[in-house]
């Protein structure tokens, strides 16, 4: 009797089991297995650098406050940033016994980062808060290059019928630099993590006509003779 219980427990528990498995399979999200990066690869970078029409509606639904500026007033008003929250793996990692690999430079998208001992310090100090004699080089370690996106569009608006509405949105990409590193500390317990590079940019892409000057011009035109928006963005195509 007690046996026939039991197996009918095992089963039950690799029901559960399998079932989750499968809720929990391909979501075409990064999964724990990847979740530091995906490839970076032009098919990805168009799959995740992708606004939802929320994110662009967002920037252009202004209330204007104080003086009205009058029919026809027109502006051009800069976004804050929008990021997809993906990052990318580099060109290069280097995983070995660290006293050996710590002199190699590691790149993302072809942008240098650090050595791998430049890496494997910022995780451990700022990570962590360990000085370089705490990480035990004479063990294996790795380190990783990795980047991210960063995007900011400048609108030209016109002020219609008592509120500000965008008729152009010229964008700029900004790449930004992130590390991984595993390493052995004089604790005896192994360490990763990662650390984002944000105070400088790596490169910034900009669309054509990412000029204040062109960007008024042209509002005014669609204004003046109703013509159909003007977007060059590298995460949408229509202002909402």
């Amino acid at each position: 009797m007690m046996s026939k219980k039991l197996i009918c427990t095992l089963t039950v528990i690799m029901l559960v089991f399998n079932t989750m498995t499968i809720a929990f399979a391909d979501t075409g999200y990064p999964t724990a297995k990847n979740a530091i990066s995906i490839p970076y690869t032009e098919n990805n970078v168009k799959k995740y650098e992708v606004k939802t029409p929320e994110d662009v509606k967002r920037e252009i639904e202004i209330t204007p406050y104080g003086v009205d500026p009058g029919e026809g007033a027109l502006r051009v008003k800069e976004t804050s940033g929008w990021t997809s929250g993906t990052v990318y793996d580099g060109d290069e990692e280097s995983s070995s016994v660290l006293s050996t690999i710590l002199s190699i430079g590691l790149s993302a998208a072809g942008y240098f980062i650090g050595t791998v001992q430049n890496i494997v310090k910022d995780v451990a100090l700022i990570v962590f808060g360990l000085d370089w004699q705490e990480v035990i080089i004479s063990s294996l370690g790795s380190a990783k290059a990795m980047h991210s996106y960063a995007y900011i569009s400048k609108l030209g608006q016109v002020y219609t019928n008592y509120s500000w509405r965008s008729k152009v949105d010229i964008e700029k990409r900004e790449w930004y630099g992130h590390s991984f590193a595993s390493f052995k500390g004089s604790d005896g317990k192994t360490h990763t993590g990662s650390v984002d590079y944000l105070d400088d940019t790596l490169r910034v892409d900009k669309k054509d006509h990412y000029d204040d000057n062109w960007i008024m011009d042209k509002t005014n035109e669609i204004y003046k003779w109703n013509l159909d928006d003007y977007v060059d963005a590298y995460t949408h195509t229509t202002i909402q």
